[in-house]
Order: structure tokens, then sequence, then C-alpha cells
């Protein structure tokens, strides 16, 4: 019946049978005894049992009878108290997790949970330093908690004895150094608790005092660890990396909390907000929030890492209760209020003791921290976040209107009342922002302008400290304005800044939990170009930096002032000011316009192309005269093309148009790698166009490199002339012209009864655009004049644009 591999089990052709299973059984019956010679044979052994047990559950009640009958379970059991070697450990974690996990049948599952040796496999001294092993163990104790509930919880917990082995063993692998096993751990922890059970609640709340407090401990050695490194570490990759790792760590303690809380076991929850307040709120944040330094064996973190570390309890945790005392601690607390405080002795062991109580107090010593934590000095990084706790606040959803009215801190629910001297910290980080020196990044004051949204919303409309922000916003607008005017007609990519900079202002959106996981916000702020740190992140080094950082603060406070007025947006994006454009596939007039016959080649691949260069006010166009139009084959903006000559070649240049929304600073052509075009034309990602045209002879090469150029010089001329009337500003000349288009309706091209007829925009020069049915849908598809697409500023204040994802 059976057949045999070598070094290996006799085997059936059929291995699902009652009958195979018995053999199995008199092979761990000969072998009770374990030996490296017959591990190998246990392991299959065990695998095959697994194998046979699942198929009966489903097919066959008599394997599961002749299981029970022969107490297999208790073979397992004596072949791990063998000392049976870590490989067949794994398979019997792997075999008796996948018979519990898949097993089906209740009165199976009571026969496999009595007689307690499950508990007895529970308990067992497993090598834990093994990865393999602590991993398989923590899934099998997983799979045992998804099978409690209050009719199994018997077999688990002893009343009698006090002892649950599921929950101690559990709570001891939430301190093991792989993740994955603290995750499970703590997720066993969570499938206790919810059962209602109430002999086995008592136990579990009697236990958990020391858990608790081991696991708030753990997370306060955890944030000392933080607040060192980031003490002392640059802000660059490598040490980002590093960071982000233990900000993810501490943000999964944080969660593991709230989710102890939304369980809503008041006996839980009670003593779980007296542990952390009394073992990490107040000795460890609250204390370093106020540099209270009792004496010199007390560990203060810096206040950037305590603001950090409350800001994401109150994101995380949304309990009302225990939100309701933290925030009762920070608006109106004092130093009498701490108990406890953490210390360290001269052999660097950290420990927590008791505090003396003052016998002064200054009061909402807290609160007037956190606004003191607002002033920038010498640089922002307190302020920003001090900023994000009070964003973190008003976005809580267990924060109770009472608590703010109190603090007067509008929020939906409230008054309209504000504290004075919060208000006059947020005016000052707005004021503080437009001067030239300025230690306020452009995080900052975004995240500044999101809360004062957020407060004025909640306020009515004829509160005075709405009006008094449009008036700060006014100021700090102007003293941009003022330092961009210097530079405004002598930058000659001044143009290209404004561009990339509204792209960026347009395009980028604060985000709670971009904030949360960013760690170059939790360094010192970089002060170098080569950080990798975007600019709006770090201090400007560069005078162009400084130019960007003004645009986009300028832009900021532009909108702020839009919605506080209720006004839309009408002179931005500035390309708006040169439409209607030449797109391709347009077919278009060229009647009295200057043409210059060329060859377009856009790579070694396309066969050349026999065209006519075209220019008007704003673009160059290539055309292919197609009888009486021509149809336009390449555009681009000349503001945006360069000009390159070609060594010994005098009759070929190359010409270029960017892509301003990508090309923040100037870059030249490069020969790197890049992605294919539609259409097979290969372009760098900030290229909109790159070909090399020849020309007849030199003469007409140079007469299209001066056009080109000197379209170019025209076009940006005309943009900045619109910028310096955007800015307020006087233009050194008077070479401000009307708009050079003209759209008219009236202009045909002539009409027959086969042909429809067509609206023409008139282009200088001579250019008429016609819209009719002659246009290739799929060649405007290929448009080389990519048109961005830009949110639409509606007048009037919404809510903030910060939320969670």
């Amino acid at each position: 019946m059976f057949r045999r591999f070598t070094g290996s089990l006799w085997r059936p052709k059929n291995p699902h049978t009652l009958e195979y299973l018995k053999y199995l059984h008199g092979v761990l019956v000969k072998n009770e005894k374990f030996n490296d010679s017959n591990k190998n044979l246990l392991v299959d052994a065990l695998q095959a049992i697994t194998e046979i047990l699942l198929w009966g559950d489903q097919n066959d009640s008599t394997v599961f009878d002749f299981f029970l009958e022969k107490q297999m379970l208790v073979h397992f059991l004596a072949i791990l108290r063998q000392n049976c070697g870590n490989k067949v450990c794994v398979q019997l974690l792997q075999t008796l997790n996948m018979l519990f996990l898949n097993i089906k049948n209740e009165t199976l599952l009571y026969y496999l949970l009595s007689n307690n040796h499950v508990n007895s496999i529970i308990v067992h001294n497993f090598d834990f330093d093994d990865e393999e092993i602590a991993g398989y163990y923590v899934s099998f104790l997983r799979t045992l908690s998804l099978r409690l509930n209050t009719h199994t919880v018997h077999f688990f917990f002893n009343e009698a004895e006090e002892e649950f082995v599921l929950y101690t063993e559990a709570t001891k692998l939430c301190q093991h150094p792989e993740g994955m096993v603290r995750t499970a751990a703590k997720t066993i922890t969570l499938h206790i608790y919810q059962i209602k059970d109430q002999a086995m609640l008592k136990f579990v709340v009697k236990q958990s005092f020391d858990y608790f407090s081991k696991i708030c401990d753990i997370i306060a050695e955890k944030a000392i660890d933080m607040d060192v490194f980031i003490r002392s570490a640059e802000n660059e990759e490598s040490n980002r990396t590093r960071l982000l790792d233990m900000m993810h760590l501490y943000m999964d303690y944080c969660h593991y909390l709230n989710d102890i809380f939304d369980l809503k076991i008041p006996e839980i929850t009670k003593f779980l907000s007296e542990i952390i307040f009394s073992r990490l709120i107040s000795p460890l944040f609250l204390a370093s929030l106020a540099g209270l330094r009792e004496s010199p064996t007390s560990i203060l973190l810096t206040k950037v890492s305590s603001l950090y570390f409350l800001a994401q309890f109150v994101r995380i945790v949304t309990e009302k209760n225990f939100i309701q005392s933290l925030l009762s601690l920070l608006f109106f607390g004092d130093q009498n209020d701490l108990r406890t405080q953490w210390t360290k002795n001269g052999e660097g062991v950290r420990s927590l003791a008791a505090r003396h109580q003052s016998q002064t107090t200054q009061s909402r010593l807290f609160f007037y921290s956190h606004l003191k934590s607002l002033e920038s000095v010498k640089d922002d990084h307190s302020t920003f976040y001090a900023i994000f706790l009070l964003l973190a606040i008003c976005q809580n959803k267990g924060v109770q209107s009472d608590i703010l009215e109190a603090a007067q801190i509008p929020c939906e629910k409230t008054n309209d009342k504000c504290d004075g001297q919060l208000f006059e910290c947020l005016t000052k980080i707005i004021s503080n922002s437009a001067s030239f020196s300025s230690p306020i990044r452009s995080v900052t004051l975004e995240l500044t302008l999101l809360l004062i949204r957020h407060l004025i919303l909640f306020m009515e409309q004829d509160n005075y400290m709405a009006a008094s922000i449009i008036t700060v916003v006014e100021s700090a607008s102007e003293k941009i304005v003022d330092q961009l005017k210097t530079v405004l007609f002598t930058e000659d990519a001044f143009l290209n800044f404004f561009e990339s900079e509204y792209y960026v202002f347009e395009k980028s959106q604060l985000k709670m939990n971009d904030i949360c996981n960013d760690p170059s916000l939790l360094l010192p702020p970089s002060t170098s170009m080569d950080s990798g740190v975007a600019l709006a992140k770090r201090m400007p080094i560069a005078a162009e930096e400084k130019v960007r950082r003004n645009l986009f603060n300028w832009f900021q406070l532009r909108k702020l002032l839009h919605d506080l007025k209720g006004e839309s947006e009408k002179d931005l994006p500035i390309k708006n000011k040169i439409q209607p454009m030449v797109e391709v596939g347009d077919r278009i007039q060229i009647n009295s316009v200057d043409l210059l016959s060329c060859t377009v080649i856009t790579n070694k691949g396309s066969p050349p192309e026999h065209l006519f260069l075209v220019t008007d006010k704003f673009q160059l166009i290539f055309v292919e005269p197609d009888e009486k139009l021509a149809l336009v084959k390449y555009v681009g903006l000349l503001k945006d093309c360069k000009v390159y000559g070609i060594s010994n070649d005098p009759k070929s240049i190359k010409v270029v148009v960017e892509d301003p929304t990508k090309n923040v600073v100037s870059k030249p052509i490069t020969s790197s790698p890049v992605p294919k075009r539609k259409g097979g034309a290969v372009l760098p990602s900030n290229l909109m166009l790159n070909i090399k045209v020849v020309l007849d002879d030199h003469i007409r090469c140079m007469a299209a490199t001066q056009r080109l150029t000197k379209g170019k010089t025209q076009a940006r001329q005309y943009l900045i002339s619109h910028i310096a009337d955007i800015f307020k500003v006087q233009k050194p000349s008077a070479s401000v012209q009307n708009s050079p288009y003209m759209v008219t309706s009236d202009i045909l091209l002539g009409r027959s009864e086969s042909r429809p007829t067509a609206n023409k925009i008139k282009f200088p020069g001579g250019l008429i655009r016609t819209n009719t049915s002659l246009t290739s849908n799929d060649s405007a598809s290929n448009s080389l004049n990519n048109k961005s697409e830009h949110k639409n500023h509606n007048g009037g204040l919404s809510k903030p644009g910060i939320h969670d994802i």
C-alpha cells in the first residue's frame, strides 16, 4: 500500500486517509525520543499529519476521532520538551497554527483545547532569539486569540489559579526587538480586552498595571533616545532615514494606546489614562515644554521634541476624557500638577522619581511656555511644532468645546473670542516672514496661515481680529514686493522663478500625515542646498533662493487676502495673459507673414521634415503648407525657448523649449537617459521641445537665431510688465503694450456648401487660426504646448486645506 522515498516517510498514493494517519501515529510513537537521526523524519511526519487533519475536518470525521483518541497532541508536547531543536519547533508551531486556524468543527476545537495541553505549549521555553521561531510562535498565539470568546475563555483562563498564560506571554512579546512580533502581540492583547467576561477582565485589569506602566516607560525611553538623536544629527539623508524609523515606532505605540481607548472599557480606560499622565505626559513632555529641571539629574527634552510628542498624542488619541485632561493641563496647569520626573543616575540608568511641590507657582505655566515657543529668534523650529500642536488640537474629534472656549481658541461650537497673546504671536509670524533675513521658513508660514484660516472660520464676520489679519497680511505682502521689485527688471531668471514657484504653490498642499512622516522637519532646519530638503522646508542660501522663498510666501499671502475679502484670482497664472495660442494640429493662414524655410530633425530615428518657421508675439511655430492653409506641426512659447549654435555647422541651430513648471533653475541640455514622449521623440522631463533646425544657408540661420532671440526678449518683457502691474510697482520705461491678440468672429476664410462656417482667432503678423472640422483630433492630442491645469481659486474663506489622508 505504501511506497517509500529515500530518507523520508512511507507515503501512499492517496495520503488523505485514516490508515495513513494511523501509520504516522506509529511513527511518532516509535520516535518518542528525539535525536539528530530522526529529526527530518519527525518534521515530515508533522507536515503530513497537518494535511490529513485539515482534510479530515472537511471530509472524514473519523480522522479527528482517531487523532483525539490517541491524544496525538500529547506526542507533540513530548517532542517539544526534549529540546528538539529549532527546526522541529518551527514545524510544530506551523502545524499547530494551521490546525487552529483552519478547523471549523467547534466540538473538535473544544477537544483540542481541553486537558490544558495548549497552555503547556504556550509556556514552553522557546528560543525567541531565533526570529523564525518568534514569528511562528506569535502567529500561533494570535490564531488562538482569534478563537477566544465567551465559550472558550475558560480553556485559557484559570480563575481559581489566576492564570491566563495567553495574555501574560503575549504582553512579554510587546517588548520584542522585531517589529512584526510586537505588532502581533499588541493585536493579541486587543482581542483579549474585547472578551466580555467579568472574571477574566478583572484579572486583566490587575495584571495590566505593570504591563501598561512598562509600555509607557518604553515610549518614554524611545522619546528620550529620539531627542538625543535630534539634538546631534545633521539634516542629511541617512539621518532622516534613521529618524523616520524612530518616528514610526513612536506613532505605532500611540496608535496602540488609542486602540485600547477605542474599546471603551471603563476599568481599563481610567487607569491607563492615569499611567500615561503619571509616567509620560507630565514628567517628560510637559516638564520639558516648561523647562522644569528640579535637579541636575532631571531629564528634559528640547522644546521641539516635547511639542512634537504632544502633537502626535493629540493627533492620534481621541478619547474624550483623556484629551480633556491633557488640554486642561496644557492650558491651565502649573508645576505643582507634576508629581514625578524622569532622572538619570551616574551610570546612565533612567528612572522615574517623585517630584517635590513648589512653594510658588506660575499660573498657566505650560500654556505660556507654548506661546513662548511661537517666538522665532534664531530659527522657527519650535514655532513650527507649536503651530502643529494647535492644529492637532483644533482637528481632534475628542476635544470638547468647553475647554477650547475657556482657553479662548475659536473652534466649532465655541464663541468667537481668541486669546489676545496667541493672536499677537500668530500675526508676528506673518510680519516676520516678510523680512529679508527672516528665520521663518515657507512651510512654517503656510502652517500658520492654515491655523489662522481655521480660527477665523469660527469668528464672527465683524470680528476685529479678522480685519487686523487683513492689515497684517497686506503689510507683509508690501514688504515682500519691496524686496522683489529690486530684481524684477534686472534678474533674467525672475520670470522663470515666478512661474515655477506659482506652480509649486498651486500644487502644494500641506497634510497632517505628511508632516508627521517628514523627518526633515523634525531635525534642525537645514542650511545646505545639497541636503536634499525642499526649499520650503529649509532656509534659503543663495540670492536666487531668497527670491524664490519671497515669491512663494507672497503667493500664500495673496491667496489668504483674496479669501478674507471674498475675491477670486484674476491675474494669475500669468500665462492666461497670452491666450489664445496656436496648437499642434491647427490650420492657420500665413498671408503677409515672413517664412523661413527649414528642415526639422527631432531625433536620429525620425526622418527630417521640411517645414517653415513662423513667429508671432509669443510663439514660435513650425508649419507645413497645405493648400490655402498651413498645418501646425510644432509650437513653443518664445519666452521659454533657448537657441544653441552647433559647432562646425553654421547652417543649423538647436531649439529647445523648456517647461517653466519643472525648470525651477535653468539647466543645460544633458545627454542623460530620458523617457520617450508620445510620437517617438525623446525629451528630458523639463523640455517640451528639443529639435535641430537646418536652414538653407548661414545667413538665414543667423536671421532665425535673431528672430527667436528677439521674440523671446519681447515676450518676457511683456510678462514682466504684467507682473509689475500685479505688484503695483513703477516700470522703468513705457514699454507696456496692450495684449497683442485680437479675437474676432467675423473673419471667414470662405464658405461653401461642403465646408462649415469657421470661427477664427487672429494673431499678430497675419496668422489666423481656424477652429473647424479640418483640425485633426489626433494631431491636437499631440500638442507640444502642454497646458497645466490650475486650481480654481474661488472667492471666500473655505475650511483649511490641511487634512488627514
